[in-house]
């Protein structure tokens, strides 16, 4: 018995040993494949990085694969704020108060249409008013056109109204749509764009004062601080497709959807993306509870999750070697090469944004030597207004 229980005893030693080195391999086996995953995170190529500067959207693609600069074109045209084709040239507004109609040779001279100062009683273009757009509808020979005009004793009015080209002049119609800021000169926003179905979207500025505090832009109830959907006519009833704006100053249609460039207050410059333009319930922006993904507010009344998030953002620091700037201007998206390009006001910055992997990276920049007030797109090229003239941009693949 005791030969027969020393036998099986050794049987099971072997096979103790045996299973403790089928397990030391298997951990060495998984000790080599962590240490192979770690090296190729550590030392493969990465499509991007983000800054250390806190911000979840902010993200720069490792390569530049495209270059952007400006050429000076037509240097007369200075302060455009809004520019559009016509079968005559290029129409265009400048804040002061202007429609100008440009002849698309450089070389020729423009005329002006219609002068708001001396056509339109109480327009004013003081601090951030004017002529702020003008848009042309796809299904008609009709024109819209936004600008301010004094409300009360400190205050101002954005006026959305219908107008039309008469041989070398330009005459007003109807008023589609105001907007009352009272006390309040600032954040009107005001671009204005049709969609494919003929209807006509304006955003609006939360109208100040800084930081919002009768917090227009969060109150369904308030057009202040929103994207409007106005319809076909003066007839329809706005319908808000997004709110939690600030100073939505340019946005852009496209095939990839809606483009809203958000100015900030003290922190962040944020650019959104809108999937629909008929949602079933409004997109919330976030603003004045947060200031792209950042709380604005002390103890915000709702969590950020429960907001569209921004795209693309970056702070608004001028000197900033990555992304420098202080009020994002929004440009155009271009299909055909799947990118979106806009610029920064104060920091005179392009940039270009390209969508891999589902983010939108900073793929190039390149500097004006004016500051960017607007974007317009003719024969589909992109302009740069500024306050030294109008830029034609260019852009190269560097792939």
């Amino acid at each position: 018995m005791l030969m027969v229980y020393k036998r099986i005893n050794s049987k099971v030693t072997v096979v103790n040993i045996l299973h403790i080195m089928n397990i030391n391999k298997i951990l060495l086996i998984f000790v080599v494949i962590c240490v192979i995953l770690i090296l190729w995170y550590c030392f493969s190529p990465r499509e991007y990085f983000e800054p250390e500067d806190t911000l979840k959207f902010h993200r720069i693609s490792t390569t530049e694969t495209y270059s952007i600069k400006g050429d000076m074109i037509y240097p007369k045209l200075k302060a455009m704020t809004s520019m559009i084709e016509t079968v005559d040239g290029i129409l265009l507004t400048s804040k002061k108060g202007e429609i100008i109609l440009q002849p698309k040779a450089a070389t020729a001279s423009y005329k002006i249409l219609l002068d708001f100062s001396k056509t339109v009683d109480g327009f004013t273009d003081e601090l951030e008013g004017g002529v702020m757009c003008i848009a042309s509808d796809p299904y008609s020979s009709d024109f819209v056109i936004s600008y301010t005009i004094i409300f009360e004793e400190n205050g101002q009015t954005l006026v959305v109204q219908k107008g039309h080209l008469l041989g070398k002049s330009f005459e007003l119609g109807t008023v589609w749509f105001q907007q009352n800021y009272p006390g309040g000169k600032i954040h009107h926003a005001g671009t204005l764009m049709y969609d494919q179905k003929g209807n006509l979207f304006l955003t609006l500025g939360d109208g100040g004062p800084q930081g919002d505090p009768e917090n227009h832009a969060q109150n369904l109830k308030s057009y202040r601080g929103k994207l409007l959907c106005l319809g076909r006519s003066e007839a329809d009833d706005p319908q808000i497709v997004a709110y939690g704006l600030r100073n939505p100053w340019r946005f852009d249609i496209s095939e990839r959807g809606t483009f809203i460039a958000d100015v900030g207050h003290s922190t962040v410059e944020s650019l959104y993306l809108l999937p629909n333009l008929y949602p079933q319930k409004p997109y919330n922006c976030g603003w004045n509870q947060y200031e792209g993904s950042v709380k604005y507010a002390k103890n915000p009344s709702f969590r950020f999750e429960e907001t569209l998030p921004p795209i693309f953002e970056y702070h608004n620091e001028i000197g900033n070697p990555i992304t420098p700037g202080r009020a994002i201007m929004g440009g155009f998206y271009l299909p055909q090469r799947a990118i979106y390009v806009f610029g920064d006001h104060m920091s005179k910055y392009l940039f270009i944004l390209q969508e891999k992997g589902g983010k939108w990276l900073q793929v190039a920049k390149g500097k004006l030597n004016d500051m960017i007030l607007s974007f317009g797109m003719v024969d589909g090229d992109i302009y740069a207004l500024t306050f030294g003239g109008v830029y034609r941009i260019t852009i190269e693949s560097l792939n």
